[in-house]
């Protein structure tokens, strides 16, 4: 029995939306943090990925949110970092 394909899909816990040789486009859901309950595109090129996404509910002004998937697959706030300066 073959599960490479259900366990990505497990694992990206999204919606593949496009594929090229080297990268993964996903639709993923948050969970937790300011922008719980939301859903954003996100390409998947390595092996651990993550996605800090700029929003005003963040604890830092002009700072970015941090997600990644958790052990299932859902994609969980892990912390916020500020704005980064030229």
């Amino acid at each position: 029995m073959r599960l490479t394909g259900h366990a990505i899909g497990l694992y990206l816990s999204g919606q593949k939306s496009g594929m090229s040789d080297s990268s993964i486009s996903i639709t993923v859901q948050l969970h937790g943090g300011p922008l719980d309950g939301q859903t954003t595109p996100v390409t998947l090129t390595d092996e651990d990925p993550w996605v800090a996404l700029p929003n005003d509910g963040c604890a830092f002004p002009g700072g970015s949110s941090i997600y990644a998937p958790d052990t299932n697959g859902r994609w969980v706030w892990q912390d916020d970092q500020p704005a980064q300066t030229p």
